[in-house]
């Protein structure tokens, strides 16, 4: 019976040309063709939703007055026609509305005057004109009392157009000079956007951050979970100095309209910012790999794994970009490559 055996096994030996040796054991990788193109960092920062200066607007009075009633409050969003707030304007306001009243009345009666008296030969045509303009002056000077709306009575303002109370400078019963802020307005929506996100960036990226660089903001104000979608906007300025408060680069992020009104001032938000791109080699995040010696990767040089060290320059969250050694002509090997040894045999295989 062993002879048989051995009979056989020196037919398979002569018919499979492997007689004494054992084959190589090889890994089953998949890989990739490696190219080499332009990609650009994703930075992330946080910040929040701001009203923009812009679309701010001060409500004050020109003339000194008393706070009678106060309807809205910070915060309190308000339609176009609402009553804001009401007045009564001080003494000294309406003496000098009554006074250019009755500056007026005597004006206009000098004129009648000092008419008659020429026609009658008893006043010249320069005291005809000196009577004209006193009451030019007078009614100009009117005007310009009326022009700042001043009133004995009670004065309501009112929301010149749909907005959101900023600020409150006043409360009732307070007398406010002429010129003192009582309130301030935000308007909301239109074009530009009265909205915008102040991000923070490491002062570091500033340079990588440029005007114009795509940013993706995710709100930190929606529930866990939500599906809102991200927004999408563009960097509209980059600022050359720290915020002393957060010791960040303050990058403003500027919004569509529509996109904006999700927002609400205050709001939190996290930005993924696009910065400034260069051409590396582009491999897939599970084809990297780090020991002692750094990171590396590794392609297929015929039929055998080969070790190509490399250098990690850019992540843009999908993507990876490195420099490195590699051989565009070699498959870049992106699954399998955790079992692998320089110069270990590979066959590529299946996902």
């Amino acid at each position: 019976m062993s002879s048989t055996i051995r009979a056989l096994a020196l037919v398979a030996c002569l018919t499979g040309g492997a007689c004494g040796a054992q084959q190589e054991p090889s890994v089953q990788v998949r890989t990739e063709p490696v190219q080499r193109a332009p990609i650009a960092e994703r930075v992330t920062a946080y910040g929040i939703v701001t009203l923009a200066p812009e679309a701010q607007t001060d409500l004050m009075l020109p003339y000194g007055a008393r706070i009678t009633r106060l309807r809205v409050s910070a915060g309190q969003a308000v339609r176009r026609g609402e009553e804001l707030f009401a007045v009564v304007a001080d003494a000294g306001a309406v003496l000098s509305m009554q006074q250019a009243h009755s500056a007026l009345t005597l004006a206009r009666g000098e004129l009648e005057r000092t008419q008659v008296l020429f026609a009658q030969r008893m006043a010249t045509r320069s005291q005809v004109a000196a009577a004209e303009k006193a009451l030019a002056d007078a009614e100009q000077a009117l005007a310009a009392q009326n022009a700042l709306g001043i009133s004995a009575a009670e004065r309501v303002i009112a929301a010149p157009f749909d907005g959101v109370v900023v600020r409150v400078g006043a409360v009732p019963g307070d007398r406010i000079a002429g010129g003192t802020v009582v309130l301030q307005l935000a308007r909301s929506g239109g074009n530009p956007s009265p909205v915008r996100v102040v991000l923070g960036v490491e002062p570091s990226l500033r340079r990588a951050v440029p005007v114009g660089a795509g940013v993706v903001l995710t709100s930190l104000a929606a529930a866990a979970g939500s599906a809102e979608a991200p927004l999408a906007g563009r960097v509209g300025r980059v600022l050359a100095t720290l915020n002393p408060q957060t010791r960040m680069v303050d990058v403003q992020v500027d919004l569509a309209g529509r996109d904006a009104a999700r927002l609400m001032p205050g709001e939190p938000v996290r930005g993924a910012i696009t910065a400034r791109g260069a051409s590396h080699w582009i491999v897939p995040r599970a084809a990297l790999l780090r020991d002692a010696r750094g990171a590396y990767v590794y392609q297929v040089d015929r039929g055998r794994a080969r070790r190509v060290d490399v250098e990690l320059r850019v992540d843009d969250g999908k993507r990876l970009g490195v420099d490195g050694p590699l051989d565009v002509g070699q498959p870049l090997v992106v699954q399998g490559n955790y079992q692998l040894a320089d110069g270990m045999a590979v066959r590529e295989g299946g996902s």
